[in-house]
């Protein structure tokens, strides 16, 4: 009976050494449950929203929408040690009523900057060529936000 219970001491020892070297290895998870992100880590993908403003983050970047406008960040959202990110994308200026067949695009190069605390993130807009502020915005992880399309 002592060998059985050796062995399955031996055994049971192996295997809790084994998940606790598996829990800390994880390093393709770039999101942390608790937070929007830690010092290292991609911001949470998923949906950030707020007052005229509606982020789908994912692993590339994030696809935006604004109340008159839409923007694409190309590169992933990896804030500093701080919560700071500043990245470069394009932003869309749309208007009300039918688009014509025969109308420009009227995208224009942007910066993305922003810090993020917790589940909440500050963003701040800004047009490139000439420099023009868009707004600042407060987002909150996991909200659709409330975007009111012009009209």
């Amino acid at each position: 009976m002592t060998r059985i219970t050796t062995i399955f001491s031996i055994f049971a020892a192996l295997l809790l050494s084994n998940v606790l070297a598996q829990a800390g290895s994880c390093g393709g998870a770039a999101v942390s449950k608790g937070g929007g992100a830690s010092m290292g880590e991609k911001l949470a993908a998923g949906v950030w929203g707020g007052e005229h403003v509606r982020m789908e983050v994912s692993e590339g970047g994030a696809s935006l929408e604004f109340d008159c406008g839409a923007g694409e960040i190309g590169q992933p959202l990896a804030p500093d040690g701080g919560g700071r990110f500043d990245v470069k994308g394009t932003y869309l200026l749309q208007h009300a009523g039918p688009v014509r067949r025969d109308e420009e695009a009227n995208s224009r190069h942007a910066r993305y900057a922003g810090r993020v605390r917790g589940e909440t993130l500050t963003l701040t807009v800004t047009l490139a060529d000439p420099e023009e502020e868009v707004g600042t915005y407060t987002l909150t992880r996991g909200s659709e936000g409330r975007v009111m399309k012009c009209r």
